[in-house]
């Protein structure tokens, strides 16, 4: 039995999330965590642009995407009903959150379940509070927690409530990195990528994933920016820092034995380009000196890995 709901009703247009849209739906996100609610599942209406607006909300509560899943919002007919659908397939003692649209979230407020669905808005958080002691079949009240305008533009860090206030959700500051390896009878050979708008040579690198292990988060992006995949070293190689989105970012770096590489049909981010080469010309050519000084250590780094 769920013990609390909330919605957020938004109205979403097309199918790809905006930028502003982004950027609301992980302050809600924030918000939740900042206030300490416990959400244990985000369910969305089942729209491709509500899936995206879903995930960005849910990495921004510090949890992994996992937590969200999309629902058939148009066969519940009211209220009562959609609360008895949620607790049956969640079974959960803590929050859940539901995501769609203002038109569908009255539709099926709108039966004598819920006393007040004037105070559902478009672009609010909302609590929905049992007045009765069923959540199965009592009445329920409306409390608007805030309007998604009224929501600070930044973000507290550290993550949840911390004293800074940074452009962009606290999890971005968190990245991780693999440098991609394999061995050949002319020896250790690295591959290095081009940056995202090609003007110098990196490794890949990206934000640490909620929900995710900051070497398992490095893994994905190397397949999405390289387009390779292999092992990820257990340790650590080392650790830099890099200055984005207004503050610094703390970048952990592995080593990963490159045993498969995509091709270029495959390769998600196939304009980057790929270039295999000694460690030596690597090093020399990454933007990073820090990560350059990583690439020189990686012979030793992997004698002493593989022991």
């Amino acid at each position: 039995m769920i013990s609390e709901l909330y919605l957020y009703a938004c109205d979403l247009i097309g199918d790809v999330l905006s930028d502003e849209r982004k950027r609301e739906g992980q302050r809600v996100g924030a918000y939740l965590a900042g206030k300490k609610i416990s959400i244990d599942r985000v369910l969305y209406q089942n729209a491709d642009v509500y899936e995206q607006l879903a995930h960005k909300l849910t990495k921004a509560m510090g949890e992994g995407t996992d937590q969200t899943r999309s629902v058939e919002m148009g066969n519940w007919q009211d209220f009562n009903q959609a609360v008895a659908a949620i607790t049956s397939a969640e079974k959960s003692d803590n929050g859940v959150l539901v995501v769609g649209s203002h038109d569908n979230l009255r539709a099926w407020l709108a039966g004598d379940a819920v006393d007040d669905v004037s105070a559902v808005q478009a672009d609010t958080l909302i609590r929905m509070k049992p007045v009765q002691p069923s959540v199965i079949s009592g009445t329920w009240a409306a409390q608007p927690l805030t309007a998604c305008g009224d929501l600070p533009a930044l973000f507290p860090f550290p993550f949840p409530d911390g004293p800074q206030q940074r452009p962009r959700p606290a999890y971005y500051y968190t990245q991780s990195a693999v440098i991609p390896f394999k061995k050949t009878a002319q020896g250790l050979r690295v591959l290095v990528i081009g940056s995202s708008k090609r003007k110098h040579f990196v490794v890949p690198k990206g934000i640490h994933e909620p929900g995710l292990s900051a070497r398992d988060s490095a893994a994905k992006e190397s397949l999405e920016e390289a387009g390779v995949m292999g092992p990820v070293s257990e340790r650590a190689i080392g650790n830099y820092t890099c200055s984005k989105w207004g503050a610094e970012c703390t970048v952990t770096v592995y080593a990963q034995q490159v045993n498969e590489v995509l091709p270029e049909s495959q390769w998600q981010e196939r304009h980057r380009g790929r270039q295999w080469m000694a460690p030596k010309q690597a090093a020399a050519l990454v933007k990073q000196p820090e990560l350059g000084e990583m690439i020189k250590r990686l012979k030793p780094f992997l004698r002493e890995e593989l022991k």
